[in-house]
Protein backbone atom coordinates (compact mmCIF):
# COMPACT_ATOMS: atom_id res chain seq x y z
CA UNK A 1 0.00 0.00 0.00
CA UNK A 2 3.45 2.23 0.67
CA UNK A 3 2.88 2.54 -3.12
CA UNK A 4 -0.29 3.40 -3.64
CA UNK A 5 0.63 6.13 -1.65
CA UNK A 6 3.91 7.65 -3.30
CA UNK A 7 2.84 6.87 -6.43
CA UNK A 8 -0.35 9.46 -6.02
CA UNK A 9 1.89 11.60 -4.39
CA UNK A 10 4.12 12.03 -6.87
CA UNK A 11 1.49 11.94 -9.65
CA UNK A 12 0.18 15.15 -7.94
CA UNK A 13 2.70 16.51 -7.64
CA UNK A 14 4.31 16.16 -10.83
CA UNK A 15 0.74 17.00 -12.56
CA UNK A 16 0.62 20.21 -10.29
CA UNK A 17 4.25 21.03 -11.66
CA UNK A 18 2.95 20.34 -15.16
CA UNK A 19 -0.30 22.47 -15.03
CA UNK A 20 1.61 25.54 -13.24
CA UNK A 21 4.55 25.37 -16.12
CA UNK A 22 2.12 24.49 -19.22
CA UNK A 23 -1.70 24.65 -18.50
CA UNK A 24 -3.75 21.22 -19.17
CA UNK A 25 -1.60 20.59 -22.37
CA UNK A 26 1.07 20.09 -19.92
CA UNK A 27 -0.79 17.94 -17.45
CA UNK A 28 -1.86 15.97 -21.02
CA UNK A 29 1.33 15.66 -22.18
CA UNK A 30 2.39 14.41 -18.93
CA UNK A 31 -0.08 11.69 -18.69
CA UNK A 32 0.92 10.54 -22.57
CA UNK A 33 4.70 10.41 -21.33
CA UNK A 34 3.68 8.06 -18.14
CA UNK A 35 1.65 6.40 -20.46
CA UNK A 36 4.05 5.45 -23.16
CA UNK A 37 6.55 4.96 -20.99
CA UNK A 38 4.21 1.82 -19.34
CA UNK A 39 4.13 0.87 -23.13
CA UNK A 40 7.57 0.54 -24.08
CA UNK A 41 8.33 -1.20 -20.28
CA UNK A 42 5.83 -3.67 -20.93
CA UNK A 43 7.00 -4.02 -24.46
CA UNK A 44 10.63 -4.20 -23.44
CA UNK A 45 9.69 -7.14 -20.65
CA UNK A 46 7.33 -9.12 -22.75
CA UNK A 47 10.41 -10.85 -24.25
CA UNK A 48 11.68 -12.10 -20.97
CA UNK A 49 8.21 -13.75 -19.62
CA UNK A 50 7.64 -17.51 -20.28
CA UNK A 51 6.06 -18.32 -23.59
CA UNK A 52 2.78 -20.25 -22.58
CA UNK A 53 1.23 -22.74 -25.06
CA UNK A 54 -1.80 -22.34 -26.76
CA UNK A 55 -5.06 -23.94 -25.62
CA UNK A 56 -7.83 -23.95 -28.14
CA UNK A 57 -11.08 -23.01 -26.21
CA UNK A 58 -12.80 -26.34 -24.96
CA UNK A 59 -9.63 -28.34 -25.25
CA UNK A 60 -8.04 -27.66 -21.74
CA UNK A 61 -7.65 -30.15 -19.17
CA UNK A 62 -10.88 -29.90 -17.79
Amino acid sequence: MIFYAVGSGLGAIASTSAYAAAGWNGVCLLGAAVSLTALLFWATSLRHMPRQKAVAHGQGSD
